[in-house]
């Protein structure tokens, strides 16, 4: 049987066109047509929308006015004039589904042809970044090798001005080292200056030694302390070993001066400066070989030919070559419960028994605040001749010099009012720069005229 709405041949039992997608009623009555007033295909006066162009009726298409001359085929053949033409199916389902499939086909092929141009556009594009890509890595590369050298060049240059000078002069094995090799412990420098052998030994201006079967080796270890803090370099961190066998330091409870070197238990020294350690150890004659320990992490080897008798001749090993500002005349160093302000510096020779002793002396006005106690004062204070540690302030000297009177014999000063005082510190000789450190920590400054390290006394402000 046909379809009424569209006439496809479909079979006598279907009861829906497959083509139109209509219901088909029963008894397979024919319909009464009329044509699509859009596009002129047959529908049924009932139709409330065109199979065809889908024109949607709301009442059905027998309320849709028609003009007059209008026929509409009962057949379904041919068209309406007046009427957009429509193009029916093919009457043969089986040839419908092969113009189907055919037109899926060419759909298909269509669709295969612009996705393989997509595809080759896009390996294209693909291709054509992954160049430029390959061009800028290589150009980043370029570029980054070339940072990278600058980079380390940069580095290694900082790091080379970082190094201390004292670092590029350090020993390559600091458990071999010889006398003059300098080695390290933290921020310490220390090398093994000179050593000396003798049978006499000089306290309070005494010589006394006498031993038949030993003798006293002298060690001058020159220290530099690089850190921020004040460090405590003291003898006890130092054991000397001869042949093997561990010997102790000379047995005595004195201080001694040896080649202008004086020998401290413990030495405390501020931060850019150092000091000469005198170190003095009783040895048995005929010995072979000695070995200095500074902690066990540095240790200097001495062959016996190697020590000398002669007297040492005040070299230093360790020079970092600081150098300071000077502090002014006038200036106040110091404002908290007192005032303190510096008057200037000056020389002074006092003369003994034996030879004349020299002093640097550093005068100051301390303006009370309020009640001070000065009994504790000038214990802790010291002094640097060419950044190494001279000595402790002297409480020995009781002399005024121009009205100005030692710390130590001042013991209070009344709220306001002042005092003049002086600091002396014994000195081998004149010369140099020099630096004081007062209690609280302030450090003076001062640096000696030219004409006393020429050797010329005149003029010097000395009293004797």
């Amino acid at each position: 049987m046909k379809c009424p709405n569209c006439y496809t041949e479909l079979p006598d039992t279907a009861t829906f066109c497959y083509m139109c997608k209509r219901p088909i009623p029963a008894g397979n009555t024919e319909v009464e047509k009329q044509p699509c007033p859009n596009c002129g295909a047959p529908l049924p006066k009932t139709a409330k929308e065109c199979y065809v162009c889908h024109k949607k009726f709301d009442n059905g298409i027998n309320t849709t006015t028609i003009p007059a001359s209008t026929t509409v085929p009962q057949n379904g053949s041919g068209f309406v004039p007046g009427y957009k033409p429509y193009t029916r199916l093919s009457q043969n389902p089986q040839n419908n589904q092969q113009k189907g499939m055919q037109s899926k086909k060419n759909e298909a092929g269509c669709g295969t042809l612009i996705l393989i141009i997509l595809v080759i556009l896009a390996i294209g594009y693909y291709l054509n970044n992954s160049k430029k890509e390959e061009d800028e890595e290589s150009d980043t590369g370029t570029q980054t090798v070339e940072t990278t050298q600058t980079i380390k060049e940069t580095t290694k240059s900082t790091t080379e001005n970082n190094i201390s000078p004292l670092d590029k002069k350090l020993a390559s094995d600091m458990k071999n080292m010889r006398v003059g090799d300098i080695g390290k412990k933290g921020k310490t420098y220390l090398s093994l200056a000179y050593v000396k052998r003798s049978n006499e030994i000089h306290y309070l201006s005494v010589t006394d030694y006498a031993d038949s079967e030993h003798e006293i080796l002298y060690f001058f270890v020159d220290t530099y302390n690089d850190s921020d803090e004040l460090k405590n370099i003291t003898s006890w961190d130092f054991s000397c070993y001869i042949d093997g066998s561990q010997v102790d330091h000379f047995d005595c409870n004195f201080l001694f001066t040896e080649d202008g070197v004086s020998q401290y238990n413990s030495n405390e020294v501020d931060a850019g400066c150092g000091h000469l350690l005198a170190l003095d150890y009783e040895v048995p004659l005929e010995w072979s070989e000695a070995k200095l320990y500074y902690k066990s992490d540095c240790i200097w080897i001495i062959k016996n030919d190697e020590v000398s008798s002669e007297a040492y001749d005040g070299r230093k090993i360790i020079d970092a070559g600081y150098s300071y500002q000077n502090t002014p005349v006038n200036k106040t160093i110091y404002s908290g419960d007192y005032e303190l302000v510096y008057d200037g510096f000056e020389y002074y020779t006092a003369e003994n028994y034996y030879t004349d002793v020299y002093y640097a002396v550093f005068k100051f006005t301390m303006n009370a605040k309020s009640e001070i106690d000065t009994s504790l004062f000038g214990h802790n204070m010291r002094c640097y001749q060419n950044n190494y540690l001279s000595d402790d302030a002297t409480y020995t000297m009781d002399n005024k010099i121009d009205d100005y009177i030692n710390i130590f014999d001042v013991d209070e000063v009344h709220e306001g009012m002042s005092a003049k005082i002086y600091i002396a510190f014994e000195i081998p000789e004149k010369g140099g720069d020099f630096r004081m450190v007062f209690d609280d920590g302030y450090i003076i400054d001062n640096k000696i005229a030219d004409v006393f390290v020429l050797g010329t006394d005149s003029d010097d402000g000395t009293d004797d």
